[in-house]
């Protein structure tokens, strides 16, 4: 036999397991393509702003309006009873209404690692009244304490107003991460300060003065102001959940801790039976520092566009938000009806405020 044909089969076998390899090859060089490009995309995923832009942009700006019902507890401007010898009666409350108000914000963000920084100012001012009068019934005024009822019909009338302005600067930085394709997480942290101003009046016709003792009374207003000012820190997560395409729901969550300082005062005028002007029946000042928590929650549907190959990005979003300002009524009863001229009980009572907000957010 000749000794090309003892080869030929090894030939064969050779070349055979060359293509195998080759196959191999170009399979395994496949395998790590893919994966290379995986790994690419993942991490273009995470550079992205949020699931649903893109954006190439660094400088933003924020506008919203608010439609916000505030509520505060401790309010109460008295008591109206059926007979002066009975307990039994109804508590008068002031009714909140809906006001609007405004933020608005401007912010950059670092191009290198797409961190966020904002400031934005928040400013809501509303009011709430209440009023009832006397007909058949007994009324004892909750403020008014060197004021007393006597008998039905001595009080004619009594009414309570109130009325607040808040305002809230906020400075932070925060920054998206990509959790998934489709939800994105970011965390912020940032300073607060916080003004709030609030001032409530009573006003009342009739009744008897303590001292001096039985005295007819003519009229009584009463004014008390708590303003707080206030610096400290604040940290959230905000969170947006991809529905389809640019469509998203958006919930996020805040939490401040202020120190800051309440100045209460109350200043009361009385008019009694004889008297041609309304003479001082006290005014007493308060001041002290404490430290105010404040709670935030906020949920919604958001939309995101862009223009020109995504330099430019328009932001859209409607939702709903809670925030409670924990002890925030600081309103003191003071009067000379109770055990000595300069006594007073302490409030400690919760400002909540919850409604509407539209947003709108340019990215260039």
């Amino acid at each position: 036999m000749s000794i090309y044909k003892k080869q030929l089969p090894i030939a064969i076998a050779a070349l055979i397991c060359s293509g195998q390899l080759g196959a191999s090859l170009v399979q395994s060089q496949q395998v790590l393509d893919d994966r290379l490009n995986a790994i690419e995309n993942e991490l273009a995923a995470k550079r992205k702003v949020s699931p649903t832009v893109t954006q190439k942009n660094d400088f933003f700006f924020t506008g919203e309006y608010l439609l916000w019902h505030a509520n505060e507890s401790g309010l109460a401007y008295g008591v109206k009873v059926g007979t002066a010898a009975t307990d039994i009666g109804t508590v008068q409350n002031i009714r909140f209404d809906w006001d609007s108000g405004f933020r608005v914000g401007v912010g950059y963000r670092i191009p290198h690692d797409k961190w966020e920084i904002t400031a934005n100012w928040t400013r809501f001012t509303t009011d709430a009244s209440g009023h009832t009068s006397a007909s058949s019934s007994v009324l004892f005024p909750e403020w008014a304490t060197e004021i007393s009822s006597g008998a039905p019909g001595a009080i004619s009338s009594m009414s309570g107003k109130w009325n607040m302005r808040l305002n809230i600067l906020d400075g932070e930085m925060g920054r998206y991460f990509m959790v998934t394709r489709w939800l994105a997480l970011k965390p912020h942290f940032g300073i607060r300060g916080a003004w709030i101003k609030q001032t409530y009046k009573t006003n009342l016709d009739g009744g008897f003065a303590a001292l001096p003792a039985l005295t007819a009374v003519i009229t009584d207003h009463l004014k008390i102001k708590n303003d707080f000012k206030g610096v400290g820190l604040r940290g959230g997560l905000d969170s947006e959940w991809t529905l389809y395409e640019r469509l998203s729901i958006y919930g996020n969550a805040a939490y401040s801790l202020i120190y800051g300082n309440f100045s209460l005062n109350q200043h009361e005028q009385r008019q009694l039976a004889g008297a041609a002007v309304l003479s001082t029946v006290n005014n007493v000042h308060n001041s002290f520092q404490q430290i105010v928590s404040i709670g935030e929650l906020a949920i919604g549907l958001r939309w995101d566009h862009t223009f020109c190959n995504e330099w430019v990005a328009l932001r859209l979003q409607a939702g709903w938000e809670f925030n409670a300002y924990f002890g925030q009524n600081q309103f003191a009863h003071f009067g000379t009806g109770m055990a000595s001229p300069l006594s007073f009980v302490a409030n400690n009572d919760d400002l909540t405020i919850q409604g509407f907000v539209l947003s709108a957010r340019l990215d260039f």
